[in-house]
């Protein structure tokens, strides 16, 4: 499909479903997939992007908080360097797998419950913070976002780091001009809340940014921009303002 075409495609299916719908969808695929919950994935460690920035932004830290954990691939590698990780997971199926696996690693982890696209209470002050492979750009709202980040800033002190991955936009942005314009023409008739530039299907709901937005959504949150990277994964470290 063209630019237009694809935008055509996502801008009617984003403008039908509603967050319910598009919640549904994401569970499914997660539910449905036999690699996420599955030992080979969980057990793989950190991505290379990953462990590269742990190492060099989180070195002398101690204890973390990681939302959006899954089934815990990142869990395990972080215990192993000695970590006191506060992890925490939206969907049941992915803990309860995560969970199971945790119980017999060494050290022992546990992964806990969540709401979903909310900052969980979080008890006391974290050395830095996690927000797990691909979390962010599910969230659906950039006030959501935003009030996520100032909740993970509210339980860390100045100057903590933040890991964040995202989907980054790219190819023709008509694309998603074009899905923002015509999927909220129909969510004005529905009454439903406004797409933004960005919101895409692929399959299921995903927000992709540009650096521009990355860093305006953190610093409306209280978060300094400090390191951006689009040579692997999309991903960010931001540092805790005053």
């Amino acid at each position: 499909m063209d630019g237009i075409a694809r935008g055509l495609w996502a801008g009617l299916w984003l403008g039908l479903l509603n967050r319910e719908h598009l919640h549904r969808i994401d569970q499914f695929s997660y539910s449905s997939s036999k690699s996420f919950p599955g030992v080979d994935h969980n057990l793989s460690g950190l991505f290379s992007w990953e462990a590269q920035t742990i190492d060099h932004y989180f070195q002398g830290r101690r204890r973390l908080v990681l939302l959006g954990a899954g089934a815990g691939r990142e869990v395990a590698p972080l215990l192993e360097r000695n970590f006191e990780v506060d992890a925490f997971e939206c969907h049941e199926g992915l803990r309860e797998a995560g969970n199971s696996l945790l119980a017999q690693h060494e050290p022992p982890g546990a992964i806990q419950a969540m709401e979903r696209d909310r900052c969980p209470h979080l008890e006391g002050n974290y050395d830095g913070v996690i927000v797990g492979w691909g979390m962010y750009t599910l969230i659906q709202g950039r006030e959501r976002r935003i009030q996520l980040l100032k909740d993970l800033r509210a339980s860390v002190e100045r100057g903590t780091p933040m890991l964040l991955s995202f989907y980054l936009l790219g190819g023709p942005k008509r694309r998603y001009r074009v899905a923002a314009q015509f999927g909220n023409v129909i969510r004005a008739i529905l009454g439903r809340e406004r797409l933004e530039f960005g919101d895409d299907l692929s399959p299921s709901y995903g927000h992709f940014f540009s650096r521009g937005t990355i860093d305006e959504e953190l610093r409306a949150a209280g978060w300094h921009l400090e390191f951006l990277d689009r040579r692997t994964y999309p991903h960010a470290v931001a540092i805790a303002k005053e």
